[in-house]
Parts: structure tokens; C-alpha cells; sequence
């Protein structure tokens, strides 16, 4: 269509016109809108693949802090698991417990090339079970209240169904540990023990005398040590009201060697 403006002819524009009766511009935002939306929708889909909890190890739930429906947020803790592989038990050794331990100071963790066999003990309805493991790693530090230092022992399959019941986390439980055989030893009561790890002894002449002693180990009330005592001499263990070096005495009992 033609016409007339200042003496000159042109053309009308009919595209802006054709554009807006095509509805261009709604479409284009129609599928701007479509393309958030599926942007959307990926990364929902994302979450919704990785809401999917799954633990590194076998294990099980000692603890939930979410209920089912709640909402939560990343790093937020859900739940508390324990291994069911291996369970592990620290046991506190003293120093004289710890020299008894082959290769006990060249144990490290993971290290498979040394492994010191060690029986775990527990009681379950009234009867005992033991379950057979090893030192895994020794600790670094020395307890600053115990004076002990911690080692740690693995069991494996702790929940195996063998007519056993389950080495439960938790428990109660004794450590045996392998260790080296000691030769020429002694025990007595915890209260022979004196000052500075010595010991009163009677020998053949009936009289007193302090002898040194090396502690091997404490078990309950009774100390095993190593001593050079003699032949025939008694090990004081009960208390005097006045006990002096060569102090006569006329021994009654006491543990003769």
C-alpha cells in the first residue's frame, strides 16, 4: 500500500505491526521462562539423585538426629553409624605392662606386617565369650591422669552369626595381649609392695632386709616381679610397727622362695 507524505512516497512498516499481532514477544518470554524452568528441574532432579544417603563401610545406626518429612540443610549432621567389620577397644598398659609386648613400639596403624594377637573377653547373659583380634596402633601420649598408655585393639566381625552373641559397643570387655615369656618370677600381695618398688625379705638368719625388685605386672591385688632374692628367704607381707635393716624376727609366714 502506497502513499502520499511531503510530495514523496514510501512504504508503510508493517513489520513491529505483524510482530505484535504474532504474539513474538509473549513467545519469547514463554520460552526464556520454559528454559529456567527446565534449568530448574535438572538441578531438582540433581538433589533428588543425591538425597540418597550411603555409608564408606558396613555398618549400622547407633543415633538419628532428623525426623522423617524434615527438611534439612547440607552439612548438617543426620545421623551417628558404627562400623560392623571391626570394632575397636582401647586398653590402657603401664609402663612395665608395655616392655612385655614384642614389637609393641614398632606397631603402627594399618601396618598388617606385624600383627600381635590379642583375645578380647566379655560377658553376655551371665557367660563368658572371647573373640580373637590384635594390636592395631599404639597411641603417642602419655595418659596424664593413668600414667598408662593406650593401645588399641581390632576385633574383626564382631557381629558374625556363630552362636556367639554380638561383641556389642558399649560393652564391658578384657584385653589379653600376647606377650614374651619372663623367667624366674614372683608373686605376692599388692601390700608387701614398700616404698621405692622394694620388698622385706627373712633370710636364713632370720633377719630383715630390703631388697629391690623390677614390677612385671599388676593384676588386682597381687604384683609378679623380678628380684634377686635367696635362696630360702620369705617375703614380708604384713606390716610391723617398727621394721629395720637386720632387725631379728621370728618369721611365721610369708611366701618362701
Amino acid at each position: 500500500m502506497l502513499r502520499t507524505r511531503q510530495g514523496r512516497t514510501e512504504a508503510a512498516d508493517t513489520s513491529r505491526s505483524t510482530s505484535l499481532a504474532l504474539r513474538e514477544p509473549q513467545v519469547e518470554a514463554a520460552r526464556a521462562a520454559l528454559a529456567r524452568a527446565e534449568a530448574q528441574l535438572a538441578d531438582a532432579q540433581l538433589n533428588l539423585d543425591r538425597t540418597v544417603i550411603r555409608a564408606p563401610f558396613n555398618g549400622r545406626v547407633r543415633s538419628e538426629t532428623v525426623d522423617v518429612g524434615q527438611n534439612v540443610s547440607p552439612g548438617q549432621s543426620l545421623a551417628q553409624l558404627f562400623e560392623t567389620d571391626e570394632v575397636e577397644m582401647v586398653v590402657s598398659l603401664s609402663a612395665a605392662e608395655a616392655t612385655l609386648v614384642e614389637d609393641l613400639w614398632n606397631k603402627r596403624a594399618g601396618n598388617d606386617d606385624i600383627r600381635i594377637p590379642a583375645r578380647v573377653r566379655s560377658d553376655f547373659g551371665g557367660q563368658r565369650h572371647d573373640w580373637t583380634g590384635y594390636v592395631d596402633r599404639v597411641e603417642g601420649v602419655l595418659d596424664p591422669s593413668t600414667r598408662t598408655i593406650n593401645a588399641v585393639v581390632r576385633v574383626p566381625e564382631p557381629f558374625a552369626a556363630d552362636g556367639r552373641p554380638p561383641l556389642l559397643i558399649g560393652s564391658y570387655a578384657r584385653a589379653l595381649i600376647d606377650a614374651r615369656q619372663v623367667d624366674g618370677y614372683f608373686g605376692m600381695p599388692r601390700p608387701a609392695l614398700r616404698e621405692g618398688e622394694t620388698v622385706w625379705v627373712v633370710g636364713d638368719d632370720a633377719t630383715l632386709t630390703t631388697i629391690s625388685i623390677r614390677i612385671i605386672q599388676e593384676i588386682g591385688d597381687s604384683v609378679f616381679f623380678a628380684a634377686d632374692i635367696p635362696e630360702g628367704a620369705r617375703v614380708v607381707t604384713s606390716d610391723l610397727a617398727i621394721m629395720t635393716e637386720g632387725m631379728a624376727v621370728s618369721p611365721d609366714q610369708g611366701a618362701q622362695r
